[in-house]
């Protein structure tokens, strides 16, 4: 058996047990079954939550985030044990995984590689939830496409949106997402390497 950390919903919605001291215990054939990120969606989604940070020109800092404080690549601050970027990106793979189990969850048609890609990042942005009750999901589920991609990254009508008013790093990152989701990660992932400026979402 393996005993690791992970988050009470991640635990509930796989059906593990949670042990007394706040490990999970799981066979090694349930760890392998888990998804796990590629590099390119994983440097893709730092740069989209906090560029500087993986660029190393700033260091880890905690910053209220609509609400919440927030430290590392987007991630509640109380969720990293340590403060460092290793931590960090631990906690953030964590959560990438968990909104991929979300979206096995949710969505009921099949899925391209590059189609997964774009709904974990914007899974993990938005959160569950909010994806969970959208017109967005509803589109999708039923196949329907174009309806899909207006729902989820119109520049007004997707999920740009922080205390309801646009948000212009919000409406990059789907602009983004959408290219990823329509067209394959290459579409998506080349901004890495062409951002002059850092952070999208500042």
């Amino acid at each position: 058996m393996v005993k690791f950390l992970a988050t009470t919903t991640f635990i509930a919605a796989l059906g593990w047990g949670i042990t007394a001291n706040g490990g999970v215990n799981a066979t090694k054939a349930d760890i392998q079954r888990l998804w796990a990120p590629e590099e390119k969606i994983v440097v893709f989604v730092k740069s989209m939550e906090n560029y500087p940070l993986l660029m190393g020109r700033v260091t880890l800092q905690e910053y209220d985030d609509v609400g919440h404080i927030a430290a590392g690549y987007g991630t509640r601050a109380y969720l990293l044990t340590v403060k460092t970027e290793a931590e960090a990106s631990r906690v953030m793979m964590q959560k990438l995984v968990e909104a991929n189990m979300f979206i096995d969850r949710l969505v009921k048609i099949p899925l391209k590689k590059h189609q997964r890609d774009a709904l974990v990042s914007l899974v993990y942005n938005i959160g569950p939830t909010e994806f969970a009750k959208s017109h967005a999901l509803e589109h999708l589920n039923r196949g329907e496409i174009k309806q899909f991609l207006h729902q989820a990254f119109h520049h007004k009508r997707g999920f740009v949106r922080v205390r309801n008013k646009i948000h212009k790093g919000l409406v990059a990152r789907r602009a983004l997402e959408s290219n990823i989701f329509q067209n394959g990660d290459e579409m998506g992932f080349y901004w890495i390497n062409m951002n002059p400026s850092g952070h999208l979402t500042d």
